[in-house]
C-alpha cells in the first residue's frame, strides 16, 4: 500500500513520496508532532490524504512536505510567530530522525552536527522553512 501511495504522491506532488512531516504546528487537530518524519502507511486520492505512521492519522497533503528517503538529519525549526524574520524568534528546537527534541535556545546551532543526548547519534542538520500560508 506505501508503494502505491508513493507513486500517487508522485503524480500529484512531483516527490514519491515515502515520509511525510507537518509544514507547520498541528498537534490539536492531527496528533502528530512537528519536526518529526513520519511514514506514509497509504493514500487515498478523492480527499488528497495520506495515512501516517503507526498512529494511522489521515492527513489532507497539502499540510505536508514529503521526501523519498529515510530521513537522517535533524530537523531545526522556530516556534513562535513565521511573521517574524528568522532572527527574531527566540525559541529554537531540533528533532533528531528519530523523534527526540532538543531545547536550543535564542539560535540556530553554530555547528555542522548536533548530538542527540537521548539516543547518542551525531546528526547534520537542516533548517524547516515555513511554507508560504504557515501560520
Amino acid at each position: 500500500m506505501a508503494a502505491s501511495a508513493a507513486l500517487w504522491l508522485f503524480d500529484e506532488v512531483g516527490v514519491r513520496g515515502e515520509w511525510a512531516m507537518l509544514k507547520y504546528d498541528d498537534a490539536t487537530l492531527t496528533g502528530l508532532n512537528r519536526g518529526i518524519w513520519y511514514p506514509i502507511r497509504s493514500h487515498n486520492p478523492k480527499p488528497k490524504t495520506v495515512v501516517l505512521g503507526s498512529k494511522e492519522v489521515e492527513v489532507n497533503i497539502k499540510h505536508l512536505r514529503f521526501r523519498a528517503g529515510i530521513p537522517v538529519k535533524t530537523v531545526v525549526f522556530s516556534e513562535g510567530n513565521w511573521a517574524d524574520y528568522p532572527r527574531q524568534r527566540t525559541n529554537w528546537v531540533a528533532k533528531c530522525p528519530r523523534g527526540h527534541r532538543h531545547e536550543l535556545g535564542q539560535s540556530p546551532p553554530a555547528r555542522l552536527e548536533i548530538t542527540c543526548q537521548k539516543c547518542e547519534m551525531k546528526y547534520e542538520w537542516e533548517y524547516e522553512r515555513p511554507s508560504k500560508g504557515d501560520a
